[in-house]
């Protein structure tokens, strides 16, 4: 696996530039883009979550399929933090328990199992809660849990991103959301349900049901 590095887009911003998000998440992949996930096998080379749908790239599309990696859409949310603003798809939370990588594969099985019925679905709804819970430890920690203020630190911070990463070393963390707005001309809708309802079909990485990745992470969140 690649190192996940925390960063912002580089120009042109799909925001500034265009005015939204959909050349980037809606749009069929590019040619360049859709060599890159087939030889990857639509594993993501920062968390390794597979899914044959709704994966993106990382890199420079310019050069090719072999300057792009694929990158799920949660771990490519944290090395381009700024999509996060108008996709509204994120909080920061405080939780030294697990590393940001851990928090990215993990969610999407932690969204898929809390539709399911019974136990399984309160126990993801359980967990879930605990984890937004945290974000009022990023208030107390590092001033705020809203990824606006981390961006603009990002943005101050030049060349010397010290305080930063000394934070990220203790503790705090991207937490993505059952939310990922996309604007489509003039409409602005949550595309979260339509990756929700694939992961959870037959083509989806969870069709064959709850994998031990909720297991694992429900043993290092018990203390919540």
């Amino acid at each position: 696996m690649l190192d996940l590095r925390l960063g912002l887009s580089t120009p042109p911003d799909p925001y500034t530039d265009c005015g939204c998000f959909d050349d980037v998440s809606t749009a069929v992949p590019s040619p360049a883009a859709q060599a890159a996930q087939r030889r990857d096998d639509y594993v993501c080379q920062f968390c390794g979550f597979q899914s044959a749908k709704y994966q993106v790239c990382h890199g420079s599309e310019a050069s090719g399929a072999d300057a792009l990696v694929t990158a799920c859409i949660f771990c490519k949310q944290v090395m381009e933090l700024d999509l996060v603003l108008k996709m509204r798809s994120a909080v920061l939370i405080w939780l030294p328990e697990l590393s940001q990588v851990a928090i990215n594969y993990s969610m999407p099985e932690v969204y898929v199992n809390r539709l399911a019925r019974g136990a399984t679905g309160g126990r993801a709804r359980d967990l879930r809660d605990r984890l937004i819970a945290r974000r009022e430890l990023a208030k107390a920690r590092f001033g705020s849990d809203e990824p606006a203020e981390l961006i603009r630190r990002l943005r101050a911070a030049s060349d010397d991103r010290s305080e930063i990463d000394n934070a990220l070393a203790d503790g705090l963390r991207i937490l993505p959301l059952d939310r990922r707005i996309i604007r489509s001309g003039q409409l602005e809708f949550n595309q979260f349900p339509q990756i929700l309802a694939f992961w959870r079909s037959r083509s989806g990485p969870f069709a064959t049901g709850r994998t031990r990745s909720f297991e694992r992470l429900e043993l290092d969140l018990a203390g919540l």
